[in-house]
């Protein structure tokens, strides 16, 4: 983006509206820049090359609050950005206590910190505890991330 460095706009981004899916397009194709993009808390990665109807199929995708990177740029060919999540987010998940898990599953459903705290009749501050204290254990340092491997991790579980 004009003015930005590098992820700089993303960040920004992640920064300004941490609940929004940010979805990057870029030249850029190569497996390393996704793995940042997405590490950075983007919630899929569109590359400039790809068609237009594609294109569409992968916002309308995000938007319904999947994650989008492009199969066809996967390592071995079996999960994306190969092994998400690994042990220690295994690991770190199931030292959840039962309310930081709840609070992570409507995560992953979407919800923002205040309709968590609504939700589970508790302050705001205190979904905001739980939710520092989620990233702690699973060892990651955005709540898109938290959410991109518990969403791999109970899809796994729940299949």
């Amino acid at each position: 983006m004009p003015g930005m460095n590098g992820f700089s706009g993303l960040i920004a981004l992640r920064n300004h509206v941490p609940a929004t899916p940010v979805v990057v397009i870029s030249a850029d194709e190569s497996r390393e820049t996704i793995r940042q993009a997405m590490t950075l808390g983007a919630s899929g990665f569109i590359p400039k090359s790809m068609d237009r109807e594609h294109m569409i199929a992968a916002v309308n995708s995000v938007l319904a609050g999947d994650v989008f990177v492009p199969v066809d740029l996967t390592e071995t060919g079996g999960s994306r950005l190969d092994a998400w999540p690994d042990d220690t987010f295994r690991d770190g998940y199931a030292a959840l206590t039962a309310q930081q898990r709840k609070v992570l599953e409507m995560l992953v459903s979407g919800k923002s910190n205040k309709l968590i705290a609504y939700e589970l009749h508790v302050a705001e501050s205190t979904v905001k505890a739980h939710v520092s204290a989620v990233l702690r254990k699973l060892k990651v340092t955005s709540r898109t991330q938290a959410v991109l491997n518990a969403s791999k991790l109970l899809g796994r579980v729940a299949g």
